[in-house]
């Protein structure tokens, strides 16, 4: 898997999909903000990517931006508990959110 090289040209945009351009920038903030250290962060993303190539997935951007989701689910300082619990609501509320509308999720669900 590669990061996105455009066979379309230079000014072709960088990411395939929003959610790419998102998981992109949580990832830049979290290394520029010190949360996630460089050093630390190559070994995780690229045992991902070796993980999704082993499964026979696509040689994809997508593929690759899901790798990089994968890698920043195993480094960051959240236990994967609390991950379960948040992920289930806030996945129930994005997709009963319409296109283009900001997310919101119900109090008494996780990240309230």
């Amino acid at each position: 898997m590669k990061p996105a090289s455009r066979a379309d040209g230079p000014l072709a945009p960088a990411f395939d999909a929003p959610w790419q351009a998102q998981i992109y920038a949580m990832f830049q903030v979290l290394i520029e903000s010190g949360v996630i250290k460089v050093d630390i962060w190559a070994a995780p993303l690229g045992a991902s990517i070796i993980r999704r190539q082993s499964a026979s997935a696509d040689d994809t951007v997508e593929e690759y931006f899901l790798a990089v989701g994968d890698a920043l689910m195993s480094v960051l300082p959240v236990e994967t508990t609390e991950i379960s619990e948040t992920m289930d609501p806030w996945r129930s509320a994005y997709e009963a959110t319409p296109h283009g509308k900001p997310v919101l999720l119900l109090r008494g669900h996780a990240g309230d």
